[in-house]
């Protein structure tokens, strides 16, 4: 977080303001304490008093953003965009959440425009060209890897080196969206019913954060999860060595009673079948 204080320090001259205003410092001071109920509460006030001007929506969208609430973030960033079109940093924000929201063609149109707004997040075109891959549009998602490398952007040699390759969507699983439902209250809660979400373009520890990335809590808010480990050991012929493992993630999530719960999902990359979302959590756009 101690990145958004700079931005701040960064962009206030440009707004006009001269002076931060208190009530901003007051609300990052919290945000890089990660209290951003608090940050939020304070921030709101200003945007109260001030409902036309750009940053502090675009903060508070920041604010819900890190505090996982994606459907707010969105309604804040777009009022920002709408009071200030120019601030590429704002659309990157928006393409985040609307990656993560499963939009992934906005999402693409926002991130190219950041990059194009602004020099500095020409490394967007790579996360554009990210999506594209999952999209099974190679030809179209190298042009972005090579146009991010000629500015300099930091692409991965990786991603330079497959645009070299013929690839095709047939061997590759991609998780663009979570739809279905577990009939089982054991399906990733227990290590004899393990996710099984196969090997994207970008591999498989890849595949189970996109998988991850899509499950949502009783509120809509986005689930936290950190992995733990490897464990659960099993025979399979096509894993190298015709040995398996499992990935073992401790998630993190609250209910619609604002009770935090915490528990272990058990994911695969080795097999795959159709991810189905476990007991209690939710998709990106389902209904609790």
């Amino acid at each position: 977080m101690r990145s958004l204080y700079f931005l701040v320090l960064f962009i206030l001259p440009f707004m006009g303001w001269g002076q931060s205003d208190e009530r901003i410092e007051a609300s990052i001071e919290y945000a890089e304490k990660e209290n951003f109920t608090k940050a939020i509460e304070i921030i709101s006030q200003e945007i109260n008093e001030f409902p036309r001007d750009f940053f502090p929506r675009y903060l508070r969208a920041y604010y819900n953003y890190y505090n996982n609430d994606i459907t707010k973030a969105i309604n804040d960033v777009n009022v920002a965009i709408s009071l200030e079109g120019e601030f590429g940093s704002a659309y990157e924000l928006r393409a985040n959440l609307r990656a993560q929201n499963t939009d992934y063609l906005l999402a693409i149109d926002d991130y190219k425009t950041a990059a194009q707004l602004d020099s500095s997040l020409t490394y967007n075109l790579v996360k554009a060209g990210l999506i594209l891959e999952k999209l099974g549009r190679f030809e179209e998602a190298c042009q972005w890897f090579y146009e991010a490398d000629s500015l300099k952007s930091g692409v991965s040699e990786n991603f330079l080196e497959d645009c070299q390759e013929d690839r095709s969507m047939e061997d590759f699983h991609v998780i663009l969206d979570l739809k279905k439902k577990a009939k089982s209250k054991k399906y990733g809660y227990h290590r004899n019913n393990p996710i099984q979400v196969g090997e994207g373009p970008r591999g498989g520890p890849s595949n189970q954060q996109d998988y991850l990335e899509l499950l949502r809590d009783e509120n809509g808010k986005i689930i936290k999860y950190r992995r733990v480990g490897s464990c659960c050991g099993y025979k399979l012929d096509s894993a190298p060595f015709g040995y398996a493992m499992l990935d073992e993630y401790e998630i993190v999530f609250t209910n619609r009673k604002g009770k935090t719960q915490t528990k272990k999902l058990y994911i695969s990359f080795y097999e795959y079948e159709t991810p189905k979302i476990p007991y209690n959590l939710f998709g990106p756009k389902s209904k609790p």
